[in-house]
């Protein structure tokens, strides 16, 4: 069984200047940052599938020419990546990510065609609406508890996020969508390019 997703993958750049913007502002002690080289931006989500499922993932990702041996067929439009926020909310964070600003509709065309695909198919995948983001953070529970203290820091390093994303951007053409397995360690998840 392999645990697969579909993803638009980063420029190296724009991986490290993400980076460099979060790092400084998220607490170790209460985020988990998402390493360089898995951050992404996750247009379908499959799960665990066995060798039969992910050989017609595989075949169907080729079909629709979403795969490196095809372009999108709108490779012309622009990803911006800009301002930030917490799922589920930001009050109550556990997934600190950033907005997808120009280029949303294109990858939710891109969601779109995958989900009908699966549909005719009959594979299985999360059948959640696609939010375009760059997931940068987890975070971590709490070791004091949800103290007044803790609870202030939380709140300090989330609205210096969002002040810090929304006054930048972070551009780039629009990549080709790639297929991932993800392995999940107890250091985190390890995403390979199938």
């Amino acid at each position: 069984m392999a645990r697969i997703f579909f993803a638009l993958p980063l420029p190296a750049h724009t991986r490290r200047e993400i980076l460099h913007m979060a790092r400084p502002i998220l607490p170790e002690q209460r985020f988990r940052v998402v390493p360089a080289e898995n951050l992404h931006i996750t247009m379908a989500f499959l799960g665990e599938v066995n060798d039969d499922e992910l050989a017609r993932v595989v075949q169907i990702a080729r079909s629709l020419d979403l795969l490196p041996t095809g372009a999108t067929g709108i490779e012309d439009d622009q990803i911006t990546i800009n301002g930030a926020g917490a799922f589920p909310r930001l009050t109550k964070p556990r997934v600190v990510w950033l907005g997808i600003g120009d280029g949303a509709d294109a990858l939710r065309d891109i969601h779109a065609r995958l989900v009908e695909k699966f549909d005719a198919a009959g594979l299985p995948y999360d059948p959640k609406p696609l939010r375009p983001h760059v997931t940068v953070a987890y975070v971590r529970k709490s070791r004091t508890g949800a103290g007044t203290e803790d609870a202030d820091s939380l709140e300090n390093a989330m609205t210096s996020l969002r002040r810090d994303a929304a006054s930048r951007e972070w551009s780039f053409p629009l990549p080709t969508v790639r297929l991932y397995e993800s392995r999940l360690l107890k250091t985190g998840a390890v995403y390979r390019e199938l």
